[in-house]
């Protein structure tokens, strides 16, 4: 087995691309060279989160919705009892975000060899408007 995964490793293995999506260029990160068309780009945008809410339809439908709930971090059912986001499931989705972008920005920084505030720097200059 380590003989075989030595001799696999021997071998290079280049990503290349007219552009790299967010989730291409966390993949090709992990290739030992990454080429990409002189014209194109990496769009690095980070994560988020978007939540349908039904409350109104539900009302004009005059559905009930009967729900019990224990707990302020509970949000499953907040699409179908409120018009918005809850400030404690605002928090949770930001957590649970924010713990995965940086995730994404350690995990390229160290394949690619670069510092955090190199992949940072990039992103915040080439998505902002």
């Amino acid at each position: 087995m380590v003989w075989r995964r030595q001799k696999l490793r021997a071998k290079k293995i280049i990503a290349v691309g007219d552009y790299y999506t967010q989730g291409q260029y966390y993949l090709a990160s992990f290739d030992d060279a990454v080429y990409m068309h002189p014209m194109g780009q990496v769009l690095l945008t980070g994560f988020g989160a978007f939540q349908n809410y039904y409350k109104d339809l539900l009302d004009r439908l005059k559905v009930k919705v009967h729900v019990f709930r224990v707990g302020a971090y509970k949000a499953a059912v907040e699409p179908y009892t409120r018009t918005d986001m809850s400030a404690e499931a605002r928090e949770a989705n930001r957590a649970m975000i924010d713990e995965l972008w940086q995730d994404y920005v350690e995990r390229v920084a160290a394949n690619r060899k670069l510092t955090l505030d190199q992949v940072n720097d990039y992103i915040n200059t080439t998505t902002s408007c």
